[in-house]
């Protein structure tokens, strides 16, 4: 986009300030991560002073596009904040108000425990230890007093 400075009649320092806002917000702009498009901008001019005009730059942005397509790639919050290290889209969604939204597909993080599933998923570990670090259904084995029977094999 040019701007044409040969008509511009003289250094005006009131103006600095406002270019160095325009400067900022449109860097920002375009270094976001997500899809920015800057439209052409468009110029109300002033009939009583023809050196004074109002110049507006539309902005089309995807973000919360990209953000629902990004939650689509985890089948769980914890799965999707993880991957983000508690930021980026997740931290958005949040954010903007549209996480539930985003989380419609995912599985919930929690899993109940019945004592048939606990103890199901104790005979997959050898030894106390590597299930109590990997499962938490070892937990729930405690918590439900079903850890006696759940170890037994280990």
């Amino acid at each position: 986009m040019d701007f044409d400075v040969e008509r511009k009649l003289e250094e005006n320092p009131e103006n600095w300030d406002n270019t160095r806002l325009l400067s900022a917000v449109l860097d920002q702009l375009l270094t976001n991560p997500y899809e920015v498009e800057l439209q052409r901008p468009e110029f109300e001019y002033y009939e009583d002073d023809e050196l004074y005009m109002t110049v507006r730059f539309p902005v089309m942005y995807r973000l919360k596009e990209k953000i629902l397509k990004d939650a689509l790639k985890y089948k769980t919050r914890m799965a999707w904040c993880d991957a983000h290290n508690r930021g980026g889209a997740y931290d958005a969604a949040l954010k903007y108000g549209f996480m539930k939204e985003a989380a419609k597909h995912m599985k919930s993080g929690r899993t109940f425990w019945t004592k048939e599933k606990v103890l199901k998923d104790a005979l997959k570990y050898k030894t106390k230890q590597e299930w109590k670090s990997k499962s938490g259904a070892y937990y729930a084995s405690l918590k439900k007093k079903w850890y006696k029977k759940a170890t037994m094999h280990m």
